[in-house]
């Protein structure tokens, strides 16, 4: 575990038991995500697409216009594959979800120092967790709550992490509590200069880490 090679404390059990109801938010988006990927299931485009051929054949048979008909035809097909296509996102999207929320139920939680950046044109954070040099070991894309950004200081402080770092996880100040996700970035994030005194104040950081102590927080 890179936390561990790092010297950073880690929970005594997984984030599962330490703090249970990180099982209670992984079951429930679970559910949603799988009734998401039921619902762009391409059945419903492909009957769309016959009605629509057949709409069209009835149309050109009866003004003689067989362009109309390689219309439809062209339209169905269009309409097929775009719904394959969207169906197909869908299924790995929750193949990604069920990994990287496998693995932060059945690890432990993690006491990382971070950085925090705001990504331009998104909502989200650019959450930089790092290494005893201060150097980045991951980048997330994250939608960390406002309290939280606004909270730390200069954007850094100490967060958990629960999961695999090479897929992304779970994210919670300390205590378990708000938590959120963070995952691989979709946009390209580069690490901005630091000042001497956030250089100080990640130092800092880096040594609370790795003398944390969980059993003061759960």
């Amino acid at each position: 575990m890179l936390a561990e090679d790092f010297g950073y404390q880690v929970s005594p059990r997984p984030a599962g038991e330490m703090t249970p109801e990180v099982r209670t938010d992984v079951a429930s988006l679970l559910e949603v995500k799988k009734q998401w990927v039921e619902k762009q299931e391409p059945g419903g485009a492909y009957v769309g697409g016959l009605f629509l051929i057949i709409g069209g054949f009835v149309f050109a048979i009866t003004t003689q216009t067989l362009p109309i008909l390689l219309v439809a035809i062209a339209l169905a097909l269009a309409i097929g594959h775009s719904a394959e296509k969207n169906s197909g996102q869908a299924k790995e999207e929750l193949a990604d979800f069920e990994r990287v929320s496998t693995a932060a139920v059945a690890s432990p939680w993690q006491a990382w120092p971070c950085r925090v950046q705001e990504i331009a044109g998104v909502g989200d954070k650019a959450v930089l967790l790092l290494g005893p040099e201060g150097e980045v070991a991951c980048t997330y894309q994250s939608p960390m709550p406002e309290d939280v950004w606004t909270g730390l200081t200069d954007g850094r402080g100490v967060v958990w992490f629960a999961g695999d770092v090479r897929f992304g996880g779970l994210l919670a100040l300390p205590g378990g509590h708000p938590r959120w996700w963070a995952r691989i970035p979709k946009v390209e994030i580069t690490p901005r200069p630091i000042s001497d005194r956030q250089l100080h104040i990640e130092e800092e950081l880096t040594r609370q880490a790795v003398a944390y102590v969980f059993s003061e927080w759960l």
